[in-house]
């Protein structure tokens, strides 16, 4: 009767940690929203990368795909309410699903830079009214980190992410491709259950 107690915990433990990052896989990328921007830690019009340390966070959401823009010149996303002056930082992971080199394409208004496993593949950080960037990289199919900076300066805004996998055409990096950074309750979670599986394991071996 006591193990079947424990055992029930245990899987108890262990399907709460498979729910949490079930629901946590494949949805998109965290995407956090700054009042104003910043390039080189100088708010506006300075030179160097887009930043965030100095910014107001207005609050942020699971993004599914960047993907907010109407392929015309004056098209107005305003996340979360902010049009003018404003900053976006989506973090996450990208999992391309066959090796080779990819390619990849930002549309935006204003500016923006794109951080694949650590290297900077996109490179756009100055005004612009929805220029077109581009970039490659190589890419081995395992899950790589993703980090999108991107800002608006005021008027019309927007942006698009797409990329060209190898032997394919143009299109929005799909939701199934991203997965988002883990919230910390997940890690304790996770703990949790793999501490109930290890208590298991040892009240069956002094029973």
């Amino acid at each position: 009767m006591k193990h079947s107690t424990y055992l029930l915990r245990a899987v108890a433990a262990m399907i709460a940690v498979s729910t949490v990052f079930g629901a946590q896989a494949n949805t998109g990328l965290n995407a956090t929203v700054y009042s104003d921007w910043e390039r080189g830690g100088v708010a506006r019009g300075s030179t160097g990368d887009i930043t965030f340390a100095g910014l107001t966070p207005v609050g942020s959401f699971l993004d599914p795909a960047i993907d907010h823009w109407d392929d015309t010149n004056f098209y107005l996303w305003n996340p979360l309410g902010q049009s003018d002056y404003y900053s976006v930082r989506w973090t996450g992971y990208l999992t391309g699903g066959s090796t080779g080199l990819y390619d990849f394409r930002v549309t935006s208004d204003d500016g923006v830079q794109v951080i694949i496993g650590g290297a900077t593949v996109i490179d756009s950080p100055e005004l612009q009214w929805f220029g077109v960037s581009t970039g490659s990289m190589a890419l081995d199919g395992s899950p790589v980190s993703i980090e999108v900076r991107y800002y608006e300066d005021r008027y019309w805004d927007g942006i698009r992410l797409e990329w060209k996998k190898p032997d394919s055409s143009w299109e929005v990096i799909p939701t199934a491709a991203l997965a988002p950074v883990p919230e910390p309750e997940t890690y304790a979670l996770l703990l949790a259950g793999l501490g109930v599986l290890g208590w298991v394991g040892r009240q069956r071996k002094v029973n």
